[in-house]
C-alpha cells in the first residue's frame, strides 16, 4: 500500500511517497483550493497525511495581570504582544486572530483583578476570536464576550500551567485550517489529523532525538525551517514568526532598528548599498530575503533571552528557501545574529527536502491515525 505524504505550503505542494526521499515541488495553481490540488495529485495513492503551512501560526495577543505569566508560553511563540489589564496602550496594537485574557488564582481574592477588567478597553485590542484563561469565577467576565474559556495558566500553587489554554488555541488553529484555508476538499481523506508544519517539525525534531536518522546532525541542534510566509525556528519548544517568510519579509524589516548590522552581516563588502536597498523596501535578491528571515528570528530570540546559541552543536535548515546561499553565509548570518564571535555549529542542510516526511511518519502520527474516527 502506497502512502503519500503532502505538506501545502503558501506557494507550492511537496509530495513525497512515504519510505522513499523523492519529494515533488509543485507551485500552487490558481483558481482552485489546495486541498482540490491535492486531490488531484494523489495518483491513486492508497494512504494520505498532510500538514501544512498555509496558515502556520495564529497571531495571539495577551492581557494578564504580569508580562510574565505562562499564557505567552501556551501561544507556542506565536505572541503579537502582551500588554497589562486596565492599561491603555501608548499606540495601536495590531489585530490579532486570538486574544488571551488571564489573571487571577482560582479561589483567591479577585478585588484587584476586577479593577483591572472594568478598566479594560476590548476597542483598544482588535481580535477575531476572546479566550479567558484566568480565574474560574464566572462572573469575572460575565460582561465580556468571551468566545472561549481555558483552565487558568496559573494553578493555585501559582505555578504555570498552560497545557489547556495551548490544546485550545492548536483546536481553533486546526479548524481554521480546515474551514477557512482550503482544505475542507481532505476532510475523511487523511488517515490522520491535518496538522500545522510547525508542529509536524517539532514531531520530526523530537523523533531525531532519539532516532538519529540524520547522522551528521550532532546533538543538541537548533532547527530554522523558513518558508515563503513564515519562519519556524525549533529548539526547547518551537517559535512560529508569521511577519517572516522569504516571500514577504518588509515588514519586519520595517520595525527592525539594526538594518546596518543586518546589511554587514548579510553583504559585508557591500553592507552600506544593502542598507539603503532594505531601507526603501528593496530586497535584491532570494538569497538576500532568506538571510534577512535567518538573521531576524535568531536576533529576536536571542534578545528575548529564549534562545542560547552556544549551547546548540548543530544548526539545521530545512525547507527550500536557502537554496542557492553559500554555506559561508548562512554560518555567518546566523553567528552575527546570535551574538557569537565566531560560528562553532556543525551546519546541516536539508537538500532532499526530507526533513518534514520524518515527522509525518513518526510513530506519534501512528498514534495519531489510531485516535482517528472511523469513516
Amino acid at each position: 500500500m502506497t502512502t503519500l505524504l503532502v505538506d501545502i505550503g503558501s506557494t507550492t505542494i511537496k509530495l513525497c511517497e512515504a519510505g522513499t526521499r523523492a519529494v515533488r515541488v509543485v507551485p500552487r495553481a490558481p483558481g482552485i483550493s489546495p486541498g482540490e490540488q491535492v486531490l488531484s495529485l494523489t495518483n491513486g495513492a492508497d494512504r494520505l497525511r498532510v500538514c501544512s503551512s498555509a496558515n502556520a501560526a495564529p497571531r495571539v495577543g495577551v492581557l494578564g495581570l504580569t508580562r510574565g505569566h505562562s499564557a505567552p508560553a501556551a501561544a507556542a511563540g506565536n505572541v503579537a504582544y502582551t500588554h497589562l489589564l486596565g492599561e491603555r496602550p501608548a499606540s495601536p496594537l495590531p489585530h490579532v486572530d486570538i486574544l488571551v485574557m488571564a489573571g487571577g488564582v482560582d479561589g483567591a481574592d479577585h478585588t484587584h483583578l476586577r479593577t483591572c477588567l472594568s478598566r479594560t478597553r476590548l476597542a483598544d485590542h482588535p481580535h477575531d476570536v476572546l479566550v479567558w484563561a484566568g480565574a474560574d469565577d464566572p462572573d469575572l467576565v460575565a460582561h465580556l464576550p468571551v468566545d472561549h474559556r481555558a483552565p487558568n495558566v496559573l494553578d493555585h500553587r501559582l505555578r504555570p500551567s498552560p497545557g489547556g489554554l495551548s490544546d485550545l488555541i492548536h483546536n481553533l488553529h486546526l479548524g481554521d485550517l480546515v474551514d477557512h484555508k482550503g482544505l475542507r476538499p481532505l476532510a475523511g481523506a487523511t488517515e490522520t489529523p491535518i496538522l500545522p508544519t510547525p508542529t509536524i517539525l517539532t514531531v520530526a525534531a523530537e523523533r531525531l532525538t532519539r532516532d538519529n536518522f540524520l547522522p551528521d546532525v550532532t546533538h543538541p541542534f537548533l532547527l530554522v525551517d523558513i518558508g515563503g510566509t513564515t519562519t519556524t525556528i525549533h529548539h526547547n519548544t518551537h517559535h512560529v514568526f508569521t511577519d517572516l517568510g522569504v516571500a514577504n519579509p518588509h515588514r519586519a524589516l520595517a520595525t527592525h532598528t539594526g538594518l546596518m548590522d543586518l546589511a554587514t552581516a548579510i553583504d559585508p563588502p557591500q553592507a552600506r548599498s544593502l542598507y539603503h536597498s532594505l531601507s526603501e523596501g528593496k530586497i535584491p535578491t532570494p538569497q538576500t530575503a532568506f538571510l534577512t528571515c535567518l538573521y531576524l528570528s535568531l536576533w529576536r530570540l536571542t534578545h528575548q533571552g529564549t534562545l542560547t546559541p552556544q549551547n546548540f552543536t548543530s544548526l539545521l535548515v530545512t525547507g527550500g528557501a536557502w537554496q542557492g546561499t553559500p554555506t559561508p553565509d548562512i554560518l555567518r548570518v546566523a553567528t552575527t545574529a546570535c551574538g557569537l564571535p565566531h560560528a562553532h555549529w556543525n551546519l546541516c542542510l536539508d537538500h532532499h527536502y526530507e526533513f518534514w516526511t520524518h515527522g509525518l511518519t513518526a510513530p506519534a502520527m501512528d498514534h495519531q491515525r489510531d485516535r482517528m474516527p472511523s469513516p
